[in-house]
């Protein structure tokens, strides 16, 4: 039966999932009539009623599986660059420095500046060789304003640009040991795009601080959170904080409870500077907050709350919650039908060559999908259960089964035949006639005991010692042992007259 059973189990594995064992469905429209490349934006309530990663999500032509590719509009993750500052000293009585940068293209430039309280000039420029012909990029302002509560502020916003070196020339209060580096991230392919879920202007006022709450979808991805403050104060600069935890899993009264998920914190800091000093127009704003990376298994509480400190609170228009845009592209066929399936847990990711070898066509065509419906061909995964159990291991698991581990025997209870012989527990604790223990034997053999406990606690948290009595029964001859749990094994009893 071995072989027979891996060849099923193969057999399953590799073919296609069957429609009827998904629960939802959402049929997609406005495919193009010549067929080609084609893209769906998915929704956050395809992620809230799929599997975890969307790992049950599913694409057909008519009754056909359709390979296709989920692509995220996210920048390239990588580890910043450090970056050493060359031929650093002065030029005319002000700090200047080169830098050699790695290849590809760049654009925000984070200066490493150990000094205090200061607003400077930046100016940059880049060349091709180093000591060569430069090109200006521009001039820009770092500060330092923390005594003001206004933050701070060494970011070098340049223009996209590719070159190999670039030059600093720095004017303001800074001496030359201040800068002791800079660090870059390399551009991603394409700018990010996000897509708004969740938007909230009704914030409430703990002491100081102004809080913002929200509930989202089990597995509903949060990437960042977008704050739109109103026009005035000018400038500000807010601590704040971000919490995610999941709501708790209902659970019966006499069921273990269950464990849950750690809540995911992370902190940021929103800032907006508007304002001339010293000659120096400063024009700064940090108005989004990436959020922490979680995927919780139920809905799930995120809190914002913004510290005011002795300031006024700030009027926030809207906060939103955001998630990176993600599309499910796939190669249409011309005058084709398409639906989505998803919600069926048992399903793993699947791996397609088209997603291995896809290629993005900046004229793809976008699709979009009806809302969610239920699926009419739904089998409850026990129906699915049912017809893949070999049944020649069914039988045998039956067969081997201890006729005294009943599944209705209440947690906790005692078992009266722990540790005892079967043939040795019936011969010693049941007494009667060759005949009656013979039968016995035969019924225990054949797996028909169903032993029933009396006096067994409800809670299974009750652990307290109790007087139980045991009523087995075998076939039609129904005894009583009378016996404590502790006293197993009981005394052997004889018919008068054997030895």
């Amino acid at each position: 039966m071995k072989p027979v059973a891996a060849a099923i189990l193969l057999a399953v594995a590799t073919a296609s999932p069957e429609i009827r064992y998904f629960q939802t469905t959402r049929p997609l429209t406005n495919i193009p009539p010549q067929g080609g490349q084609s893209c769906l934006v998915l929704d956050p309530g395809i992620f809230a009623h799929a599997a975890p990663g969307l790992a049950d999500l599913r694409l057909y032509r008519d009754s056909t599986e359709t390979p296709y590719v989920i692509r995220t509009a996210a920048p390239e993750e990588g580890a910043q660059k450090n970056i050493s500052l060359l031929n650093l000293g002065e030029h005319e009585g002000r700090p200047a420095f080169d830098a050699e940068m790695p290849e590809g293209k760049y654009s925000d430039l984070q200066l490493a500046v150990t000094g205090h309280d200061f607003i400077a000039t930046v100016a940059v420029s880049g060349s091709r060789t180093q000591g060569g012909a430069a090109t200006k990029l521009g001039s820009y302002t770092i500060f330092d304003l923390t005594r003001q509560r206004l933050g701070r502020s060494t970011v070098l916003h340049l223009p996209e640009s590719d070159f190999p070196y670039l030059h600093f020339d720095v004017t303001g209060p800074l001496q030359t040991e201040s800068f002791t580096g800079l660090s870059v991230d390399r551009l991603p392919a394409g700018d990010p795009k996000f897509v708004s879920f969740a938007d909230s202007s009704n914030g409430t006022l703990k002491g100081r601080n102004s809080v913002f709450t929200f509930i989202v979808p089990a597995h509903v991805p949060v990437d960042r959170i977008l704050f739109v403050p109103a026009a005035e104060p000018p400038s500000f600069s807010r601590d704040m904080t971000i919490s995610a935890s999941p709501n708790s899993p209902k659970t019966e009264p006499d069921s273990t409870p269950i464990e849950a998920p750690q809540p995911a914190t992370s902190y940021g800091n929103l800032l907006r500077v508007h304002t001339l000093q010293n000659g120096h127009r400063i024009n700064e704003e940090h108005l989004s907050i990436d959020a922490p990376r979680t995927d919780f298994s139920t809905a799930a509480k995120w809190t914002i709350t913004i510290e005011n400190g002795d300031d006024a609170p700030l009027k926030i228009e809207s906060v939103q919650l955001q998630m990176l845009e993600r599309k499910l592209c796939f190669e249409a066929v011309p005058n084709a039908h398409y639906t989505l399936y998803y919600g069926d847990a048992a399903l793993w990711s699947p791996h397609y060559d088209y997603a291995t070898l896809f290629a993005p066509q900046p004229d793809a065509a976008q699709v979009n999908a009806e809302p969610e419906q239920s699926n009419p061909e739904y089998q409850p995964p026990l129906y699915r259960a049912a017809s893949l159990a070999p049944v020649g291991r069914t039988r045998r698991r039956h067969r081997s089964a201890s006729p005294h581990s009943s599944p209705h025997r209440p947690p906790n209870s005692p078992n009266p035949a722990i540790n005892i012989p079967r043939r040795q527990n019936i011969e010693r604790a049941r007494p009667g006639s060759r005949r009656e223990r013979s039968k016995i034997a035969q019924h225990e053999m054949l797996g028909k005991f169903q032993p029933t406990c009396q006096g067994a606690p409800k809670d299974r948290r009750d652990s307290s010692p109790r007087q139980d009595s045991f009523t087995v029964e075998a076939g039609d001859t129904p005894m009583s042992t009378g016996y404590h749990r502790s006293q197993w094994p009981p005394p052997v009893h004889r018919p008068q007259g054997t030895t």
